[in-house]
């Protein structure tokens, strides 16, 4: 997740939802990145697919920040 994250900090939010689409079909079960790809997927104004990804990070492992960042997607 290093690359996603200088990415991020490039705000390069194509070429990194790119890279967390291909590492989550390796491995899907990697809460974090299903919780990045929900960040990107919002900076690129595709909310429903930030839901979808939000919701599969919190359920593979709840934590305060998939839900602050569900919340978020809500209410905007």
């Amino acid at each position: 997740l290093r690359l996603v994250k200088v990415l991020l900090q490039k705000k390069d939010y194509q070429e990194a939802e790119h890279y967390l689409q291909e590492s989550l079909s390796k491995f899907p079960k990697d809460a974090e990145s299903w919780y990045y790809l929900a960040d990107v997927e919002y900076k690129l104004g595709k909310k429903q697919e930030a839901l979808e990804a939000v919701q599969k990070s919190y359920s593979l492992l709840p934590t305060q920040q998939s839900k602050d960042l569900y919340l978020q997607l809500i209410n905007n």
